[in-house]
């Protein structure tokens, strides 16, 4: 019994606390999508490397390999994430040109969600409810303020690496198929057979690349609305 009470109290550390809070939050957002991304797309950098025997250049000695390899994977992942965002974006603003592409896309859900957490709120504005004159962004940042509401930020937070995680794979799919043109181009899939089971890695990342798609939008959209319906029923419920 001593021994537990001695053990809430260590737990009941405010420094402590916020220390955890802080390793958890470095972890929990951008880095941990940025790794799963940066190794699929260092992986087909990798291949396609060693298509040309230049494995040389990857070999390091100790720390020196852990060190560079896990900043080469983050790099790598940053600029998965970033690229393949606006991959995304360029690709739903084609598909949606006719609502004004991805702003008028969010514009539309947020003002729809907005009316059905607050029906009589009318008149809505696209990205700012006028009567509140309170932004997304500033939902975001009641949310991520109010202490009651920290197993919300950390539940938000995971669907916004959900995101991240897959906006960055929409990038790793396609230079994988660069890769595998590469690797066709100068005879390394030559041994297939039949001839056209080359055909076969083609639909696998393009199947891939749309999944990633599909599910990165899915998954913006949920935590578009999970962060207005929370907003709403904390602040005036």
């Amino acid at each position: 019994m001593r021994e537990d009470k001695v053990k809430n109290k260590f737990m009941d550390i405010p420094g402590l606390n916020k220390v955890g809070d802080a390793i958890g939050n470095a972890f929990s957002v951008f880095d941990f999508s940025f790794f799963v991304s940066g190794t699929v797309t260092i992986g087909f950098i990798v291949l396609d490397m060693h298509y040309y025997g230049h494995d040389g250049i990857l070999q390091l000695d100790g720390w020196k390999s852990v060190v560079g390899w896990l900043l080469a994977i983050y790099v790598c992942g940053l600029m998965s994430w970033s690229t393949g965002k606006w991959i995304r974006w360029a690709i739903l603003g084609i598909l949606w040109h006719k609502k004004g592409g991805v702003r008028g896309d969010f514009n539309r859900f947020f003002a729809e969600t907005v009316r059905k957490c607050k029906p009589n709120q009318e008149n809505c504005a696209a990205n700012i409810i006028s009567a509140n004159d309170i932004s997304y962004t500033e939902m975001w940042l009641y949310i991520d303020m109010e202490e009651s509401l920290k197993g919300k930020m950390s539940f938000l937070n995971k669907m916004w690496v959900m995101v991240a995680v897959y906006e960055g794979l929409v990038f790793s799919w396609i230079v994988g198929l660069i890769v595998y043109l590469d690797g066709c181009l100068i005879g390394k899939w030559i041994s297939l057979n039949p001839k056209w089971c080359f055909v076969v890695p083609i639909i696998i990342l393009l199947i891939l690349f749309v999944s990633s798609c599909w599910r990165a939008t899915s998954y913006s959209r949920e935590l578009i609305k999970e962060v207005i319906v929370t907003y709403y029923k904390y602040k005036y419920e």
